[in-house]
Order: C-alpha cells, then sequence, then structure tokens
C-alpha cells in the first residue's frame, strides 16, 4: 500500500485533520518559537470549524458512539483542576480534539487520507533523531529553543535521543506514533490485498523508523508498539494462525539479526535494551507516585479530586517523591484519584467499547471497506491498543498522546457510521422495489 494523499476537495473536516495531527506534532516548537497566541489560534480554528459541523449536522441525529464522548467531555470539565488554576491552553486543546471527533464521526470523506497524514508529519522527528546522530555538536540549537536541557539526552551530549521534540520521551511517542501506522499497513491489509507485494517504499521507510525509535532509547515505547502491532495483526488477518505465526517468528529472526549487525556499527542502538537490563528503581520512581494517587482515591472514592488534581496536590508530596513527575504515570490509577469510581466506570466502558467495537467493524465488515478505509481501521485499531498498554506507566489521558487517540477514536466512529448509512440505503432500496 503506497502512502501518498488523495487531491481530494478541501473539505472541512480534512483541514480539520490537518491541524490536530499538525498540532500534535508540533504544538511545543510552535509554543517556544512562537508563542501561545498561535496555538490559541490553531486551536480556535479547529474548535470553530468543529462547531460549526456539529451545528450544520445536526446534533440531535449524532449516534450513541458520538454522544458517549460528549459525555466524556463533560466529565472532564466537572472539577477541572486546570481551569481552577487558570491553566487553559491544554484544557482547550482536550475539548477542541473531543469537539473534532465527534463532528467528523457524520463523514467519511477524510477517510481517505486519515492515516496518511501522521508519517506525513512524523517523520520529521526521525529525520531529527539521525541529524543530530550525525552533528551532535549542532543540538545546541535545540537547546537555545527550549531553553533548558530536554530529559534524557545526558546534559546533551546525547541530542539524538530527544531530537526536534522537547525530551526523549516525547521523540519516543512520535517516533512511535508513526511506525504504528507504518508497521499496521504492512501486516493488516484486506484479505484481496494480501497476495499483493508490500511497497518497497514502505519497508524502507519502516526500518528507519525502527532504528529511530530504537535510537530514543524508551523501553515503553518499542514494548507497546511491537505488542500493539502484533495484537492488531493477529485479531484483524483471516490467515490460518500457523501460517501468521511463521511469518512473525520469521520476521522477529530477521529483526534481532539486523539490530546486532547495525549495533555493531551504531552502538548507541544498543541503549534501549540495555535499559531493560537495568538493576535500578525500573520505574523511575512510578510506584511512589502510584501509592500516592491511590491513597488519594480512598480519601475521596466517590467523586475524585477533580480533572487533572493530581498534579497540584502538594508539591512536597508529588515532586519530591518522583523527582519532579507532574502526574500519575498510570492513566488508570489517576482517573480512579481524579474522578473515583463513577468517573472512573465512566472513561473504562466508553474506551473499552470504542475499541472492542473497532476489532467488531473489521472482522465483520472489514471486507466492504476499501482499501483506504481497511487501513485506516487497522491503524485505529493499533493506535488504541498502543495507548491502553502505555496508560500502565505513561498519562496517555493528560498529555499530547491523548490528541492522537481520539483522531483514532474518530476514524472508528466515522467508519461506522458510513456501514450503518450504506446498510440503511439498501434498506430503502429494497422497499422502493417491493412497492
Amino acid at each position: 500500500m503506497r502512502i501518498s494523499i488523495k487531491r481530494s476537495s478541501l473539505s472541512v473536516e480534512n483541514i480539520m485533520i490537518v491541524l490536530l495531527v499538525c498540532y500534535f506534532f508540533f504544538y511545543p516548537l510552535i509554543l517556544y518559537v512562537f508563542n501561545s497566541l498561535l496555538c490559541y489560534l490553531i486551536l480556535g480554528i479547529c474548535a470553530a470549524m468543529a462547531l460549526y459541523t456539529i451545528v450544520r449536522c445536526n446534533i440531535a441525529k449524532f449516534n450513541k458512539e458520538s454522544m458517549r464522548w460528549l459525555l466524556f467531555l463533560a466529565l472532564t470539565l466537572v472539577n477541572n483542576q486546570s481551569l481552577a488554576h487558570k491553566s487553559y491552553l491544554w484544557p482547550f486543546a482536550y475539548i477542541t480534539a473531543l469537539l473534532i471527533a465527534v463532528a467528523i464521526s457524520k463523514r467519511y470523506i477524510w477517510l481517505e487520507n486519515a492515516y496518511k497524514v501522521i508519517p506525513v508529519f512524523g517523520f520529521v522527528y526521525v529525520i531529527g533523531t539521525f541529524f543530530f546522530l550525525a552533528f551532535p555538536s549542532l543540538y545546541s540549537v535545540m537547546i537555545d529553543i527550549w531553553g533548558y536541557i530536554p530529559s534524557g539526552t545526558e546534559n546533551g551530549t546525547l541530542g539524538y535521543r530527544s531530537g526536534f521534540a522537547d525530551n526523549y520521551s516525547a521523540n519516543g511517542i512520535y517516533i512511535a506514533v508513526v511506525a504504528l501506522v507504518l508497521w499496521t499497513l504492512i501486516f493488516c491489509r484486506k484479505k484481496k490485498d494480501e497476495k499483493l507485494k508490500v511497497n518497497k517504499k514502505l519497508v524502507i521507510a519502516s526500518g528507519f523508523v525502527v532504528i529511530a525509535l530504537l535510537l530514543t532509547a524508551k523501553r515503553a515505547h518499542l514494548l507497546f508498539s511491537v505488542v500493539s502491532v502484533a495484537i492488531s495483526y493477529f485479531l484483524i488477518s483471516k490467515k490460518k494462525l500457523t501460517s501468521k505465526l511463521s511469518k512473525f517468528i520469521g520476521l522477529a529472526l530477521v529483526a534481532i539479526i539486523g539490530y546486532y549487525w547495525l549495533s555493531y556499527y551504531v552502538p548507541a542502538l544498543g541503549d534501549t535494551f540495555a535499559r531493560f537490563m537495568e538493576t535500578d528503581d525500573i520505574s523511575n520512581g512510578r510506584y511512589q507516585l502510584w501509592g500516592l494517587a491511590y491513597s488519594s482515591f480512598l480519601e475521596h472514592p466517590i467523586m475524585g479530586i477533580g480533572w487533572c488534581g493530581f498534579r497540584y496536590m502538594d508539591a512536597s508530596k508529588s515532586y519530591a517523591l518522583a523527582g519532579g513527575y507532574v502526574d500519575a504515570h498510570n492513566v488508570y490509577i489517576q482517573l480512579l484519584c481524579e474522578t473515583g469510581v463513577i468517573g472512573f466506570a465512566i472513561c473504562i466502558n466508553i474506551i473499552l467499547s470504542t475499541y472492542i467495537k473497532s476489532f467488531r467493524l473489521i472482522r465483520n465488515f472489514g471486507q466492504q471497506l476499501t482499501s483506504d478505509e481497511f487501513g485506516s481501521m487497522a491503524v485505529s485499531i493499533s493506535l488504541q491498543t498502543f495507548v491502553i498498554l502505555y496508560s500502565f506507566t505513561g498519562n496517555c489521558l493528560y498529555d499530547r498522546t491523548f490528541l492522537i487517540y481520539l483522531f483514532a477514536c474518530a476514524i472508528q466512529m466515522s467508519i461506522s457510521y458510513k456501514l450503518k448509512t450504506n446498510r440503511n440505503v439498501i434498506k430503502s432500496a429494497k422497499r422502493n422495489v417491493i412497492y
């Protein structure tokens, strides 16, 4: 499958998606190189277009999935501690992304280019990683832009780990998202497309992405990316289990051999696996954060302390415990802490119902989709899987990852709406024939 943007009309939906994905990848650079006003302007344009689309499509006719996400939006606004502490940018970004997801859920022309936008923007960070590996002395430019030395770079000596991103974890996220898209397109294809050869450019690009991801030295990003694509492949592909296992094992062997060969010439590639062998606190202070969040949940079990409340707890309890981390680095414990059992049950129900329905759609109706739509749906599943897994050690619901997660959920809702519309058209045609 080739990644080429089709020349479809400049629809409102396409513009919103491009701006949302662009914001996901580049908002820190926009914030530091320019200022927050440009961030607000981009988000404001997106929010206005989303509201326009929602009104045009008549919100009363939106399906249950869309209404669930509007409920999720309402939940994030109830007792929102970011707003209470006059921190507006990220709440505005969440609100805008949720509105976009709901707005485009009843449109599907944008699905032709949906998954292709990610590698187009995201490959910038792959290039950045290689660039600073080749020219480490130039990383001082990025330090000047940020005004600090990004974490994970060993005081700026290993600038390639962060590349153009504001820290090495963010760089890992950006590259992992690109990897998820490319790997999914290689492994998860329609039955009629499986007989076709995989595009060589896609494989080559995927190889560079793998190397870049290893260079970030982020363990969780690499592990969860591989597991996410494996889950998608085994559950989406209708090949025999033995065929899938042999293909996956064969690829794993090739990857291992290639890794050891490349490590001889690029020793930095071994940093990620070396971190797996660390005998110190592998959690990097997360266990303390989890304990703090859980104890707070026990004190406020029903309603919690408010959305984003954890980051505003007593600094002596949170920052001192984990060396400056802001959130709990476990979405599920933090949800309990901030929204109590009621909010936790609502959020988990929405997340899991969207995930399960995604698999049902592609398994039962995948062959009714075009190749682009099938690719978008497969990418949606891989991205959702990654976020659900990474949420055990990350802050996916509270950082930039949530934006791309909503993008993935919007794909599911849009395809669901298209399939339902097609079924209604067929039923209507049959009635006309009868009468």
